[in-house]
Formats: structure tokens, sequence, C-alpha cells
């Protein structure tokens, strides 16, 4: 850390992911248009302290998807301090959420698969998800549950 940052601290704020909360609930996530991409809870935005510096609102907007719990420190830093590589790495894997929800839509509305078919399909194009199919079941539904009314 610089002489000038322990000097002069940048200033905090309320954090407008969370809105102080600390925490991420539905009402939150849904207001953000994130539940195909984030569980409730802790602020990945804020790291649950409630507030966050003016620097971090400057160098990431509010919903970059990928700004979550599950990254570690230091890939979290490296994300807000822009590395590319980081950056590209996070966005294919949102690509490749994107692309599962594409699937999950298709399957079931146009092919009209039930949700243990679709997981069946799921499984077999990614065999790291077996052991959680119980998570398959439940995310295929929010799926199925967000766009139902786009197919009626």
């Amino acid at each position: 850390m610089s002489l000038m940052r322990r000097l002069f601290p940048s200033k905090k704020i309320v954090c407008p992911r969370c809105l102080g909360k600390k925490q991420l609930d539905w009402d939150i996530i849904r207001k953000l248009d994130m539940e195909l991409r984030w569980e409730p809870g802790k602020c990945a935005y804020c790291n649950g302290d409630g507030e966050v510096s003016i620097d971090i609102i400057r160098k990431l907007p509010v919903k970059t998807p990928y700004l979550t719990t599950s990254l570690s420190v230091n890939e979290r830093n490296k994300l807000i301090n822009g590395d590319i590589e980081l950056i590209q790495k996070l966005q294919m894997n949102d690509y490749f959420i994107e692309l599962t929800i594409k699937q999950i839509v298709y399957l079931h509305f146009e092919v009209h698969l039930n949700i243990d078919q679709i997981a069946g399909f799921l499984v077999l194009s990614n065999d790291k998800i077996k052991n959680n199919i119980e998570n398959v079941h439940h995310y295929i539904n929010r799926v199925i549950e967000k766009n139902k009314y786009n197919y009626q």
C-alpha cells in the first residue's frame, strides 16, 4: 500500500449492490436481474462490509456478473484492477453460463424435455455436476420459471 493511500484513504459509501445490508437476498438479486447467476449470501461487491470504496465503484459496475464470493482475494484484486487475462477467463465462464441457460430453455420449451431429462443431458455434457444433481434440478427449475412467460 502506498504512503499516499495510507495518508488519504479512499472515501467509502453505502454499497450500491447490497444497499448496506452486507448480504444479497433474492429481492436484490431480482432487481439486478442476476437470479440465474447469483445466489443469496454475502455481498461480493463490498465483501460483506456494507460499504465500498469509491475507487471500486469507478472501476467496476455494480452488476459485474463475475464479481462473486467464489473469487479468491487475489482474483478479486486482479478483477478490480482490470487484469485482462482474468477478465477474459471470467467472461468465458459467464458465456458458458449463458449457453447453459439457452440450452435449458431450448430443451424445455422447444424439445419439451422435463427437468430430469434436461439434467441428464447436462450431466452428459459436464461430468463435474454429476455429484450435485439436486442443485442442477433446482437451477433448471429457476431457468424455466424465469423464462416461462416468454413461451406461453
